[in-house]
């Protein structure tokens, strides 16, 4: 009996992945995070670890003789794994929730069991986080060390690669996939793939696209005829940080932050700022707010009475 709903377990495994890679069009990132935390939950690592090559069309429908059994084996299996799970961070644990709250979604919309019973494992609630970012200060620095960088391939790669953080707000895997074809060099403008493949066209600032240019060919990618490797991007920004002498270790992500944050205190609308960054919804957004905050503590240690000399 074990072996049998291990078998239909392996089996429906395989369908998910495959829907997750091929009709919901997750990133590869995505993917590899959904199968780490399904081997995780049934305890079947190195069994489903060897399936992963297969492909859909291998793969022939099923059909689950007992449904109500195969239910009662998911939350055991949950339930015993959830316990290991005490150490781990909220987002972390977050994140496993999630991706079974998915497999069982699926489940159920495809009459494998009975009912969606997701509802039951709630994630846990998460730290609020202030985004990593740098003042306005810290950027002119950056900007000015390319500047006085000598002309070099890897200067125009870099300096591409900062202005579409910072002056685009490009997530960093944007960025290294941008395509020389997406790109309007007379309006200024990019069209985007974001996540879920979703597309977003981009304005990016005359200073961003005149630095653009040094890199425009003929190649299928701005950075060449490969993508940039987002590794290699992390490199280029920290190393960048080093070399203009800033005291904190910076990532691309940040310079993404530094650009909502600098919009936001500029008074840019936070309808438009999710546009700008690609944000599903206003809620991602929202945390840019802390802004406000800042700004109210800068003032505060400015006028305040108690400060004056």
């Amino acid at each position: 009996m074990e072996k049998k709903v291990s078998k239909t377990l392996n089996h429906l495994y395989l369908m998910f992945i495959d829907y997750m890679k091929y009709t919901k069009k997750v990133s590869p990132h995505t993917l590899r995070a959904y199968k780490k935390d399904l081997r995780d939950f049934f305890d079947s690592s190195k069994k489903w670890e060897a399936l992963d090559s297969q492909s859909i069309k291998t793969i022939s429908p099923l059909k689950i003789q007992n449904k109500k059994n195969l239910e009662l084996i998911i939350k055991d299996s949950i339930k015993k794994r959830s316990l290991k799970w005490t150490k781990l961070a909220p987002a972390s644990k977050g994140r496993k929730l999630a991706t079974i709250r998915s497999f069982i979604k699926w489940l159920s919309e495809n009459h494998y069991i009975q009912t969606n019973f997701g509802h039951l494992f709630k994630s846990p609630k998460q730290p609020v986080k202030i985004p990593n970012f740098l003042s306005v200060d810290e950027i002119l620095a950056i900007n000015n060390k390319l500047q006085q960088e000598k002309n070099s391939k890897t200067r125009d790669r870099d300096r591409s690669l900062f202005f579409l953080l910072y002056g685009g707000g490009l997530r960093v895997s944007e960025a290294c996939h941008l395509k020389t074809k997406n790109i309007d060099w007379n309006n200024s403008t990019i069209k985007v793939k974001g996540k879920g493949n979703k597309e977003r066209l981009v304005a990016l600032p005359s200073q961003a696209i005149t630095h653009l240019k040094p890199l425009k060919n003929n190649f299928p990618y701005l950075f060449g005829k490969a993508p940039l490797s987002e590794r290699k991007a992390y490199d280029i920004i920290r190393n960048l940080g080093k070399k203009t002498g800033l005291l904190k270790a910076i990532h691309p992500h940040a310079l993404r932050h530094s650009f909502a944050t600098h919009l936001l205190s500029g008074g840019a609308d936070l309808r438009v700022l999710q546009e700008l960054l690609g944000h599903k919804t206003l809620v991602a957004t929202q945390k840019y707010t802390h802004l406000d905050l800042a700004q109210l503590s800068h003032t505060l240690e400015k006028f305040h009475p108690i400060h004056q000399k």
